[in-house]
């Protein structure tokens, strides 16, 4: 009797650890079978959802059809849209074949082409010196009030004109090269603003156009005003008046005439020797 209510009292303390491991199984298989419900939950809805798509593909073709055909029509006009289409009107492209003789006359073709632009590599390109030439005008205390008066013009244009009409003047202007030969005659003045010579038409009464060379005539003198705003549109406001000069305020009482000379000195091409002797010379 005594060894059984030992025993008795022994199993309680014996049977509560197998308890709790079977409470934590069966914890554990119901969450196991909780997450296997929610899985096949979500398959069997993507596969209805997937089956329901099929079918109503299936009851609506021509809806189908004309889907696609929005989508192909839309990519289309987005595409001829925005791409510059270019037409092939040349008819040489179809021309060339993959016959021998054909890609015989293409080689040919393009080694003719490529001698062309290495001879003209081999001729050598131009080298031009050039020279600027500034007259610088400043009027004395007593003179006049302005260096824009009609006798100092008049006076700045007659001694530019003496100075191109001078023999070797002329001669190195000559030499310059034709598109840049009006920088040197009759040059850059201010003067050539104020006294431009009138172009008229075969009338002989309608002005056509301004030369800005100087010869014009007093009484035909351009506005301080035009001429300024001529140079300054020009670029050659800074080169030809002072930098603090003040149309509205203060009179101009200096100015400067500027004169370039550029001449073709050689080629690439030649010698050394032969570039030092014209650089000299010039």
């Amino acid at each position: 009797q005594q060894q059984w209510q030992q025993q008795q009292q022994q199993q309680p303390q014996q049977t509560q650890p197998c308890l709790e491991q079977q409470q934590e199984r069966r914890s554990q298989y119901a969450d196991e079978l909780a997450d296997d419900a929610e899985s096949k939950e979500g398959i069997c809805v993507w596969e209805g959802w997937i089956s329901g798509g099929s079918k109503r593909l299936v009851r609506c073709p021509a809806t189908v059809v004309l889907i696609q055909l929005f989508i192909v029509g839309l990519t289309l006009v987005i595409g001829l849209t925005t791409i510059d289409m270019k037409v092939e009107t040349s008819f040489e492209s179809f021309l060339k074949t993959d016959v021998e003789s054909s890609m015989q006359l293409n080689a040919f073709e393009d080694a003719l082409e490529s001698r062309k632009s290495i001879s003209r590599r081999l001729a050598g390109d131009p080298i031009y010196m050039s020279k600027d030439f500034f007259i610088g005008y400043e009027l004395l205390p007593d003179a006049a009030q302005s260096i824009l008066s009609d006798r100092v013009l008049r006076a700045i244009a007659k001694f530019e004109r003496r100075l191109q009409a001078l023999s070797e003047w002329a001669e190195l202007c000559g030499r310059a090269v034709a598109d840049s030969r009006g920088l040197c005659d009759p040059g850059l003045s201010f003067v050539n603003y104020m006294l431009p010579q009138v172009v008229t038409l075969k009338n002989g009464v309608a002005p056509a156009a301004f030369n800005l060379n100087g010869n014009g005539y007093e009484d035909e003198a351009t506005p301080v005003v035009t001429a300024y705003w001529l140079a300054h549109r020009h670029g050659l406001k800074e080169l030809l008046l002072p930098s603090d000069y003040d149309m509205d305020s203060l009179p101009l009482t200096r100015m400067r005439s500027a004169f370039r000379f550029k001449i073709k000195c050689c080629l690439t091409t030649d010698p050394m020797s032969v570039t030092k002797e014209r650089t000299a010379e010039f």
